[in-house]
């Protein structure tokens, strides 16, 4: 097996071992609430900088938010639209920031430090920015400990459904040589695998929006931890999500 390859499928491996340690809405708000962040990110999408790549897959993640809150009791809906009030609008500093020539923030130097990357590194460095990254961020800034602790099992089963998006995601990676490699020697199980890495990195991010207010000096540590093993995909993503067949 080239080594490259063999390297990559240990990282798999490696990175899916677990890391131990209310008001009242409507679906006609929630549309309505989120219907500005779908113009920009529509808006983004059809431009010519580099965001669009992550803006079009975002804007299909949105649609399929609002589907699921749209099922969901009232104060679940109410607890989503304050989530995707503080959330969404991280990708949208960054992408302001970009263009202005300011300091980007940190979870998306990656993405932004080069304009000559294909669309699948995009996608997935700004899956890693915003999920591995932003998540428990956003949580913090709108939610407490108890509101959080409450609703984080709604927020797991929103995976069910976001795996639509992974999917789209993993259907790409068939055009590009070394990931083609990998598919053919997993037998196609790393669409399973790519689904277990974003719930993995969902479940982490809200472990450490909880691990913020009850043990502040351990998330710290987790803190710094998960930023390592997320430079780490980033580096992946950079190495081997190349050279796409024509």
């Amino acid at each position: 097996m080239p080594l490259k390859i063999y390297l990559l499928l240990l990282f798999y491996l490696i990175t899916f071992l677990p890391i131990k340690g209310q008001g009242l809405t409507d679906t006609a708000k929630q549309r309505k609430f989120n219907q500005s962040y779908l113009d920009s990110l529509w808006s983004i999408e059809k431009g010519n900088r580099v965001s669009k790549h992550f803006a079009g897959l975002y804007r299909q993640t949105v649609l399929i938010t609002n589907a699921f809150a749209s099922a969901q009791n009232p104060a679940a809906q109410d607890f989503t639209i304050r989530l995707d009030d503080a959330f969404i609008p991280i990708f949208f500093q960054a992408h302001d920031a970009y263009l202005k020539g300011k300091e980007i923030p940190a979870n998306w130097k990656a993405y932004y430090q080069s304009d000559s990357l294909n669309s699948l590194q995009y996608q997935f460095l700004g899956m890693n920015a915003h999920i591995n990254g932003d998540l428990h961020l956003a949580l913090i800034q709108q939610f407490g400990y108890d509101t959080i602790k409450a609703h984080k099992k709604a927020l797991m089963s929103f995976q069910k459904v976001l795996n639509t998006i992974v999917d789209s995601v993993y259907e790409q990676t068939k055009a590009y040589p070394e990931l083609k490699i990998f598919h053919d020697l997993t037998l196609g199980t790393n669409r399973i695998m790519a689904r277990e890495m974003v719930r993995h990195w969902r479940r982490r991010q809200i472990n450490l929006a909880l691990l913020y207010y009850h043990k502040p000096k351990k998330y710290k540590r987790r803190y710094k931890h998960v930023q390592s093993l997320k430079a780490k995909w980033d580096q992946a993503v950079l190495e081997h999500f190349r050279a796409a067949t024509t």
